[in-house]
C-alpha cells in the first residue's frame, strides 16, 4: 500500500498537506521528497535517519521518502530537552540527522551528521520507486522506559503495511476526497496512522501548530475547513466542553476515539455534534503498530458499558489474540485477563534492550503452533457480544492525552534529584487527566524538582503539583497506600 503514495506524488495536483492554513499539493511535496529519496539511494548502508520534527511540508517529505525507501526514521522533538534526543539518538545508534532548519544542529551533539534537506541536491531526473523490503524498518518510535532511558520499539515496513491493510478490510478507510485531521505529535503513533492512512488515499492533511493551544486549534480546523475525519483522544472531548454548545461540525463522517479509555458519558456530549459521523474506537500498543482492536459504536453500546468505558472492540483482521490469567491459561468469557496481541503487525522489538524482549514478547501456543506474542500489560475480558472490554494496566504505565509514560520514570527522575521517596498518581478532573507527585519528606524546594524534571523529561511528563509529606500512608502490609493519596488528590481538588 506504501507505494500508492508514490502514484499520488507523480499524477496528483491534489492538496496533501495543509499546514497553517497554507495549502501544498502532492506534487509540490515529490519535489522534496526526491531530494531526500536521491540521497537515500546513494547512501543504501543508512537503516536508520534521525528526522527533526517541525510543522513543515520537509519535515513530512524526508517521512515519505524513509517510508519508501529501505531506511526508517526516529523522531527528535525539539521541544524535548537536549538531553533526551541525545539518549534516543544514542539508543537508536544513529549517525545522521536530517532537518529542515539548519539552527537544529545546536541541539545535537557534533560526532552526528547534520543536514537540512534544503543542502540537497534537486532531482532533475524521474525518479524510480522500488518498493522496500519488508523486513526493512519503517521506524523507530521511542516510549516512557522505567528504567529512566526511553525505549525505541521497531516497526517494520511489513508491520505498517499489515496495519493498512487490516484497517482496509474493517472497513475503515480513507477517500481521496477526505480532509484529514492529523493533532498528534509526530513523536507519537497516532501520526503514523493519520498520515499514512492519508497519504495512501492522496487526502489532504490538516495538521496542528503546534505553538497554539491544541484543542482550541483542532476545534478551529474542524470547524473552518470543515474535516472528514477525525482523530482524537478522548482527553481533547473533555478540553472542548465548553465550546460543545456550540459546536456543529456535520461534515464530520469518521471520528475516531483512542490512544486512552474512553468514557461513554464523555463522548455522549460530542455526539449531538457530529450527526453523520460513525464513530470508533481503536486499541493497540506501540508494539504492534498502533491499532490492533477496533470497535464500531452502534446503537446498543450501552448495554455493553464497563465502568462506563465503551468497548475496546475485537481483533483486526490478522491479529493474533489471547486473554491469559497469571497462570498463562487461556480464561473463558467474561473472564478477566491480560491481553497478548500477535501477528504481522507485531514488532520485531525494542532496539539494544534483550532483557525487555525477553520479557515483553513471548512465545505462546496459537491456532496448533507456537507464535510470538506481546503481553501488553492491559487487563481485558471478551463479554457475550463478543467485544473486549478494557479493565486497567496490570503495571503502572498510563496515557496522558495519547501520550503513553511510565509513572515509574517520571518516578526515577525526582528520586535520583531528590533522594527521597516518591509516588508519581493520575487524576482525572473535569474529564482531563493530571500528574501528581508526592514526595516524602524533602528538604528542598517543590519549584528545583520542577526545574530539574523539565531538564529531563517531556511537558506531558511533569505533574501538575508537588506535594511534599512528612510520610507516604502505607498501608496494613507496609505498602504505600494508593487509594489513600487518589483520596488526598480529591480533598485538594475541592478544597
Amino acid at each position: 500500500m506504501l507505494q500508492q503514495i508514490v502514484y499520488h506524488l507523480q499524477y496528483s495536483d491534489r492538496t496533501a498537506f495543509v499546514i497553517n492554513d497554507v495549502e501544498y499539493s502532492y506534487r509540490e511535496l515529490k519535489m522534496q521528497v526526491d531530494r531526500c529519496y536521491a540521497y537515500l539511494l546513494k547512501h543504501p548502508r543508512l537503516s536508520l535517519v534521525g528526522i527533526v520534527a517541525h510543522n513543515d511540508p520537509a519535515t513530512y517529505a524526508m517521512i515519505i521518502a524513509t517510508s519508501l525507501s529501505n531506511c526508517g526514521y526516529v523522531i527528535l522533538n525539539p521541544a524535548f530537552p537536549p538531553d533526551r534526543n541525545t539518549e534516543i539518538a544514542s539508543e537508536a545508534v544513529l549517525s545522521v540527522v536530517l532537518s529542515s532548519k539548519p539552527e537544529d544542529a545546536m541541539m545535537l551533539h557534533a560526532e552526528l551528521s547534520f543536514i537540512t534537506l534544503s543542502e540537497l541536491p534537486s532531482v532533475q531526473e524521474e525518479l524510480a520507486y522500488l518498493p522496500p523490503n519488508s523486513k526493512a524498518t519503517a521506524y523507530v518510535l521511542f516510549t516512557s522506559g522505567s528504567t529512566g532511558k526511553p525505549k525505541g520499539v521497531r516497526i517494520t515496513k511489513g508491520n505498517l503495511e499489515a496495519m493498512l491493510h487490516s484497517l482496509a478490510e474493517l472497513p475503515l478507510a480513507i477517500g481521496n476526497e477526505d480532509r484529514v485531521l492529523q493533532m498528534f505529535d509526530l513523536s507519537f503513533d497516532g501520526s503514523v496512522l493519520m498520515l499514512f492512512m492519508s497519504l495512501c488515499a492522496g487526502a489532504a492533511i490538516y495538521t496542528t501548530d503546534p505553538t497554539k493551544i491544541k484543542y482550541l486549534e483542532i476545534a478551529r480546523l474542524m470547524v473552518r475547513h470543515q474535516l472528514t475525519f477525525v482523530f482524537v483522544v478522548p482527553s481533547v472531548i473533555g478540553l472542548l466542553k465548553p465550546f460543545i454548545p456550540s459546536l456543529f461540525l456535520p461534515s464530520i463522517t469518521t471520528f475516531i476515539v483512542g490512544a486512552e479509555a474512553v468514557s461513554y458519558s464523555r463522548l455522549q456530549s460530542i455526539i449531538p455534534c457530529i450527526p453523520n459521523a460513525t464513530i470508533w474506537n481503536l486499541y493497540g500498543p506501540t508494539e504492534a503498530t498502533v491499532c490492533v482492536l477496533a470497535y464500531r459504536m452502534d446503537s446498543h453500546v450501552e448495554r455493553e458499558l464497563h465502568n462506563d468505558l465503551i468497548p475496546i472492540g475485537r481483533p483486526m483482521p490478522g491479529v493474533a489474540h489471547l486473554i491469559m490469567n497469571d497462570g498463562k491459561v487461556v480464561v473463558e468469557n467474561d473472564e478477566k485477563g491480560e491481553l497478548f496481541v500477535g501477528g504481522d503487525q507485531l514488532s520485531s522489538g525494542y532496539v539494544n534492550a534483550p532483557e525487555q524482549n525477553q520479557t515483553a514478547f513471548q512465545y505462546l501456543p496459537w491456532v496448533g503452533q507456537s507464535q510470538r506474542f506481546y503481553a501488553t500489560g492491559d487487563i481485558v475480558f471478551r463479554n457475550k457480544y463478543g467485544n473486549y472490554m478494557y479493565c486497567g494496566r496490570k503495571d503502572r504505565q498510563v496515557k496522558i492525552q495519547g501520550n503513553r509514560i511510565e509513572l515509574a520514570e517520571i518516578e526515577y527522575h525526582a528520586r535520583t534529584f531528590t533522594d527521597c521517596e516518591v509516588v508519581a498518581m493520575v487524576s482525572e478532573d473535569d474529564g482531563v487527566e493530571n500528574l501528581h507527585l508526592f514526595v516524602e519528606d524533602y528538604a528542598g524546594c517543590e519549584e528545583a524538582i520542577i526545574r530539574h524534571l523539565d531538564s529531563k523529561l517531556p511537558a506531558c511528563m511533569i505533574p501538575k503539583q508537588i506535594k511534599n509529606v512528612k510520610q507516604l500512608p502505607r498501608t496494613d502490609s507496609d505498602k504505600t497506600d494508593m487509594q489513600q493519596l487518589q483520596r488526598d488528590i480529591r480533598k485538594r481538588g475541592n478544597d
